[in-house]
């Protein structure tokens, strides 16, 4: 065989080979590219617990801030309700309030409601919003006088001797002394009521020393 024969049959054999191996090649790099397609689904299964814990403490916070607000609410004090009470009995009425009682053992406050030249009684629960009962009974003259002049009311009467004495209400009720009228209110501060003055006229209070 002469030399340019071999060199035409070593030829094919060559390119045989290297097709052989190029084709090798893809095969390889098609299984590595699938690689990276598993690792992104596991990385987001794992991640899916993260989400759950999220919600969970949103929650659990959620709940935390609704309970708290709760806890606002405070108790209504005595004068409070008794200045509620008076409106009611006024409403209830139809006229002008000259005196009231603190709840007692009947649990409710007693409201004297001047309507014209009579009176009626209206008892108001111990929160001030309800009328409990109501009774009609005489009004005094000298009471319809001193209300008809009076330019200071008995809420006013009230609010200003408790502002003055740092006292909640007992009672309150129109009175008069040695032909001067005026308010005459009883608060209880610490345990212990004090009585107080209040011009019908000017509203001014002072501490009655009269019942000491």
């Amino acid at each position: 065989m002469s030399n340019r024969t071999a060199r035409r049959l070593t030829v094919p054999a060559a390119l045989a080979l290297t097709l052989g191996l190029t084709l090798t090649a893809c095969a390889d790099g098609s299984d590595a590219g699938d690689a990276p397609v598993d690792a992104t689904t596991t990385s987001a299964d794992e991640s899916a617990p993260d989400d759950a814990a999220t919600d969970d403490s949103t929650e659990d916070n959620t709940d935390d801030s609704t309970g708290a607000g709760d806890d606002d609410t405070a108790p209504q004090d005595r004068t409070t309700a008794g200045l509620k009470a008076i409106a009611t009995a006024e409403k209830e009425a139809g006229g002008t309030a000259y005196a009231v009682d603190d709840p007692d053992r009947d649990n409710t406050w007693e409201v004297d409601v001047a309507t014209g030249t009579t009176s009626v009684e209206v008892e108001v629960s111990a929160d001030g919003t309800e009328v409990v009962r109501t009774q009609d009974d005489d009004l005094d003259a000298d009471d319809r006088r001193a209300l008809d002049a009076a330019t200071v009311s008995i809420t006013q009467a009230i609010e200003r001797t408790v502002a003055e004495s740092g006292g909640d209400l007992e009672d309150a009720e129109l009175d008069e002394d040695d032909g001067r009228d005026h308010w005459s209110v009883t608060v209880l501060t610490d345990g212990t009521e004090t009585d107080y003055r209040v011009g019908t006229q000017d509203g001014k209070v002072v501490q009655d020393r009269d019942e000491d």
